[in-house]
């Protein structure tokens, strides 16, 4: 094993999953007799644990198959869910080192259909570890204990997305052959489009250096949308509505850590409140689209590139503020 491989396996958020049956005895006659029962097994079933997988593999495959994902990440499937997952062909998950469902430690899958989709395309540098913000759970017996989190929101970096989706289309040319030229020809769509929006994300990184424009985040979950920008933004914490007089000192630390002659932009990865509005009236904000549900109205990489638009609306309507010009 590679000392890379070794390094990924020990992040800390690690899968307790159990192993499935076994594999049938070796020979050319029983693995014959297996790859024919496994011909007429497969369901055409694929299950996602997060929305833009789903997305990705629904492109890929085009309608002849059914990709589905349980109806929230953050909580346990129901029965019916659970025996639904456990009948499809393969479960695509980020992987440990951007785990995004909570549940899928907690349930009993056959790990042989479990893809993770990260763990040998990306980089150790690839993944972003948040030291700031903690997650508390147990494994069986042993008692609670806490993990720094890693961010899960991967997507959001278009360059990481394109290799997800090759991933996605690997192993499916892998799973099912006789549709392998039909899944290439309609990743390099995807691979097409997610390239335009790692343009559109260079043009950004260019356009927040002119304007000199440093990036704040509401929280760690936009954290590879600037990593995609180059910038390594700093971030609160606000996951959730905070208590406003707390927020407000939060938000002052760290506007004053900034040392920079150029302009601020809050960018926010849920809706805020109207009393968090007013909180941040003064800084020019931007809500981004965390691509955690669908849009019947656009695919996985046009809202990819949308969000590096918004962004530019943003930093010019904020020099035209600085400037006081309209």
């Amino acid at each position: 094993m590679s000392s890379r491989s070794l390094i990924i396996l020990a992040l800390p958020l690690i899968f307790c999953l159990g192993w499935g049956c076994e594999r049938p005895t070796d020979g050319p006659e029983s693995v014959s007799v297996f790859q024919q029962l496994q011909d007429k097994t497969q369901s055409r079933k694929i299950a996602a644990t997060s929305y833009p997988l789903v997305a990705m593999a629904g492109s890929i495959t085009g309608e002849e198959y059914e990709v589905w994902m349980p109806a929230k990440a953050d909580k346990i499937p129901s029965a019916e869910e659970i025996r639904r997952l456990q009948s499809s062909d393969v479960l695509l998950t980020n992987g440990p080192g951007t785990a995004y469902a909570t549940w899928l430690p907690m349930v009993t899958l056959d790990r042989k259909k479990i893809f993770e989709t990260t763990t040998h395309s990306f980089e150790l540098t690839d993944f972003i570890q948040v030291r700031e913000h903690k997650i508390v759970h147990s494994h069986g017996g042993e008692g609670e204990h806490s993990h720094f989190w890693m961010v899960p929101h991967c997507w959001l970096n278009p360059r990481l997305a394109l290799l997800q989706g090759k991933e996605v289309c690997d192993k499916l040319c892998e799973m099912y052959p006789e549709d392998a030229d039909s899944f290439r020809a309609n990743f390099e769509v995807l691979e097409s489009s997610l390239k335009e929006a790692s343009k559109a994300a260079d043009a950004c990184k260019d356009l927040l250096k002119a304007k000199k424009t440093s990036l704040l985040l509401s929280d760690p979950r936009l954290k590879h949308f600037a990593r995609a920008l180059g910038a390594e933004a700093d971030c609160l914490l606000w996951f959730e509505p905070e208590e406003l007089q707390l927020a407000k000192e939060h938000l002052q630390e760290k506007i004053a850590q900034k040392k920079t002659d150029g302009q601020s932009l809050l960018l926010w990865a849920r809706d805020p409140t109207s009393d968090e509005c007013d909180l941040v009236s003064g800084l020019k904000w931007v809500q981004l689209d965390l691509i955690e549900s669908p849009d019947s109205q656009k695919g996985i990489s046009r809202r990819v590139k949308d969000n590096f638009k918004l962004l530019v609306e943003g930093v010019k309507a904020s020099v035209e503020i600085k400037d006081g010009s309209q």
